[in-house]
Formats: structure tokens, sequence, C-alpha cells
């Protein structure tokens, strides 16, 4: 079997279709097809059938895709061992990090980290899902806890902090007029600009807090991201309801209101495994991540 041949099937089952998988990776239609036509003689398995335009995986093309997300994951983390090696490193640490709460305090984690321990290797990897089975592990994960989470086997859980959520206005709406906290209720008639495209656990708790007051939010936009949707605010397409850290910087003809208790929050931990070789820098980290993240920088 040929290594780029199955990248590109997991490429090809990924996007659903041999010409967005060419131009994604700037191969012609007809390479791509080649590489899986060449990949299915190889292994003796058809791994697409057609559907409509596009593709469909059948049943072994699933379970390969599933096993080559594994092997991938695994070929990365060799790839930054040797890296390590070629550095001089003596070791690899691997965080899974959140996007707001990532990069708000993560860069400060690590300009301390860095210098704590020299020799170490810190590979970042952005992820809103906690990843339990995954294998190997990360030597740090954060997650925004659900509703009810419980701390999985093996794992030994750190709360990070807690956070309210704030609402971002544009600074000429009737609203941020007053600096008094809002209820959420107060925004029920207002256009809302979505700010989380995978709909998890945030977007979950923030529709939980507004039915709640009795309503659904009316969302007029789907940003991909913080700024995205604080420039959005600024533009006056609507508001937007978001972590404080979020809020930050909220840029030019926008004001950022407090909620009242209506308003949600979300709490972020960091998942360790038990006995982790890393654990002595998993435990510095957390340390500068609860000083990084302290209410009172944000």
């Amino acid at each position: 079997m040929d290594l780029q041949h199955l990248r590109t099937f997991r490429a090809v089952a990924h996007y659903g279709s041999v010409r967005k998988t060419a131009h994604v990776l700037r191969y012609s239609p007809a390479s791509i097809s080649q590489q899986i036509t060449q990949l299915q003689k190889d292994i003796n398995l058809a791994l697409f059938e057609k559907s409509g335009r596009g593709l469909k995986l059948t049943t072994s093309g699933e379970l390969l895709v599933t096993r080559l997300d594994d092997f991938f994951r695994e070929c990365s983390s060799l790839e930054t061992y040797i890296a390590g090696l070629r550095e001089e490193k003596e070791s690899a640490f691997s965080c899974y990090y959140i996007t707001s709460f990532g990069a708000a305090v993560i860069p400060h984690t690590l300009q301390q980290i860095t210098k704590d321990f020299p020799r170490t290797r810190f590979d970042l990897h952005l992820s809103d899902q906690p990843h339990i089975v995954t294998s190997p592990q990360p030597d740090l994960q954060l997650i925004v806890e659900e509703e009810g989470f419980k701390t999985p086997p093996h794992f030994i859980r750190h709360r990070i902090l807690t956070e309210p959520y704030c609402v971002a206005i544009p600074q000429d709406h009737r609203l941020a007029q007053n600096g008094d906290p809002l209820d959420l209720a107060d925004l029920k008639d207002e256009l809302w600009i979505d700010t989380e495209p995978a709909k998890g656990w945030c977007w979950q708790t923030l529709v939980n807090s507004c039915q709640r007051a009795g309503f659904f939010p009316n969302f007029h936009v789907q940003a991909y991201d913080y700024p995205m949707a604080l420039q959005l605010v600024s533009s006056g397409l609507g508001i937007c309801v978001l972590p404080r850290i979020g809020g930050q910087r909220p840029g030019e003809k926008v004001v950022i209101r407090n909620l009242n208790d209506s308003g949600p929050r979300r709490t972020i931990s960091a998942l360790i495994p038990q006995g982790a070789k890393e654990e002595p820098i998993a435990n510095r980290m957390i340390e500068l991540l609860r000083v990084k993240a302290s209410p009172k920088r944000f």
C-alpha cells in the first residue's frame, strides 16, 4: 500500500467528491481518481460507491477511514517525536485546546512553561471535543464540561475556570446605553449572530439558557469564530452572546454588556491521563492556565 494513496482516500472520504478533493489538494481530478483506483486494487476492496453526483463510502470504506484516523494521528505523533530528536528535545508534550480559550490564554502560558521545561517540545492541536479513546492520548486536553459531565475512567480532571457569558451590541443600539447587567429575556426580539458552527456544548449551553428564559434565539447570521462575530456586530447585523473571554477585544462600534444570573456560564476543565509520564509538565501547565485565565485578567 502506498501511504500517499491512503492519505488521498481519507481526503476523498472527508470531502465526498473527487473534484473537491483535487481542488483542495491541488491535484488533477484524474490523479485523485487514479490513486483511489490503485488503492482499491492493492487491497482488493471497494471503498466507494456512487451517490448522486458524489461518492459514498462502502461499509469497508467506513471501517478503513475510522482506522486511518488513529493511524495518521499516530504518524503525526511519531513525526513530532522525530522532530524532537533532531532538535535534541528530551520529550514532547501534546495539548488539545478549544478555540476561544486557547487563543486568549495558551500563548501566555507557553511563554512561561517553555522556560520551565526548555527541553520539551509543545505540540498544540485545536479540538472542541474530548478525546477519550484516542491513541495515543493527549498529555493534556482542555474541554468545555457538558451538563452532568463525569470524569472519564483513567483520567484526572482539573477545573480551570467557570466563566459567564456576555453580550456584544452595536454601540448605537438602545440596549447599549445602560450599563446595568441585562436579562437574557431582553434579547428575545433581537437578531442574533451564531458563533458556534459545530453546535457543541457551548452552543447548547446558550440555547438551554434562552429556552429557560422562554425563547429560542433568532439566529440571523452564522459566524465561524468570535472575532468574525464581533465584526458582524460592529456592522450592525445583530447582537452576539459569547463567553467573557471571547469578548475581551470587541473592537470599534461594539459595546460589551454583562448578563445577570439568567445568562449562561461555561466550565472549562483540563483532562490528563492517570499516571502519564508527562504529568509534572501537565500540572505546571494547569497551574499557569488558572493564573492566566483569572477573572481579574478579563
